[in-house]
């Protein structure tokens, strides 16, 4: 490995611990199997991210504050045993220029990058006086945590939406990726049509199908692991929820319908919505477990950028 992917290496495991949560080694998720010799010395990493969450819609964040109508079991679950954050912050108020952060460990600024992606060229900005992102996609040749993890030896997935203009995660060191093409998908099957390597049928979200996806690539690596090939993974799971249009599916509306709101949290759909992304986090900690991985798999849970406020 070349001694530069090795100090840009160092560089984002250093950022990766700042946004740790949980390694599972000790928790409930941890596998109960008696393993005769550790599964690898280097962790397999799972970076979980959300899209336009707010920090008080967890239950971990907001039942300080009398949020009890959100259900977040799977994601309070991690927080309870690992680390919460009090006092963090996301690297921009946006999409795109936190995303690029996240993956390359440098400040929006520093990538010249400070926008969501395309921003203010839109048509519906027209007219709009606001500065441009000097750049209008991730500048290639960046150093991203799936180029450098690649380089150590790791196997890089990438899930769902990039939002980080021409290029792809495969330009960056992702050997497989599944989405990935555009800002936006829709929640249900049919999905937008560049999406990558999906599938799906009638009836699927795009959330679900992600998460089967990848318990998918974890159930290969296990059998990888069984023939010898005992190899590390990292797992980038960037979902498309809870972000506009807000639906989600009927029965899980019905749900929150019928349960008691509170004045500040009250829309079913949404929490519908965010209740789907948490049970899709805790389908994908389960094939962690039943494949062998939990006690040396490291997941971080992230959120692009606070929730959408509204002036009225």
């Amino acid at each position: 490995m070349k001694a530069s992917t090795v100090s840009q290496l160092n560089h984002l495991f250093s950022g990766l611990v700042m946004l740790l949560i949980t390694c599972l080694s000790g928790s409930v998720y941890a596998d109960e199997t008696d393993h005769s010799e550790p599964l690898t010395r280097k962790p397999n990493i799972v970076i979980l991210f959300a899209d336009d969450l707010g920090i008080t819609d967890l239950g971990c964040y907001g039942q300080e504050h009398g949020n009890t109508y959100h259900e977040t079991p799977n994601i309070d679950l991690l927080a309870r045993q690992g680390m919460l954050f009090t006092n963090a912050y996301a690297a921009s108020p946006v999409c795109s220029p936190t995303r690029a952060s996240i993956l390359t460990g440098k400040y929006p600024a520093r990538l010249r990058l400070t926008d969501f992606l395309p921003g203010q060229l839109q048509p519906q900005f027209r007219g709009v006086t606001a500065s441009q992102p000097e750049q209008q996609f991730l500048p290639p040749g960046e150093i991203t945590v799936g180029q450098a993890l690649k380089d150590g030896g790791y196997s890089t997935w990438f899930f769902g939406k990039w939002h980080l203009g021409k290029g792809t995660p495969a330009d960056f060191g992702f050997e497989q990726e599944y989405g990935a093409q555009q800002s936006e998908a829709n929640r249900f099957y049919p999905f937008k049509k560049k999406q990558k390597n999906l599938g799906g049928k009638e009836g699927d979200t795009i959330t679900d199908v992600l998460t089967q996806k990848a318990a998918e690539l974890i159930r290969e690596q296990r059998k990888q692991w069984d023939s010898g090939q005992k190899q590390p993974f990292l797992l980038y799971m960037s979902y498309y929820l809870v972000h506009m249009p807000i639906k989600a599916r009927q029965e899980a509306i019905a749900y929150f319908e019928a349960k008691k709101k509170t004045k500040k949290w009250k829309r079913a759909d949404y929490a519908a919505m965010l209740k789907i992304l948490d049970d899709n986090v805790g389908r994908l900690m389960q094939a962690l477990k039943g494949n062998g991985f939990a006690d040396n798999t490291v997941v971080v849970f992230y959120s692009d950028n606070g929730g959408h406020t509204c002036t009225s």
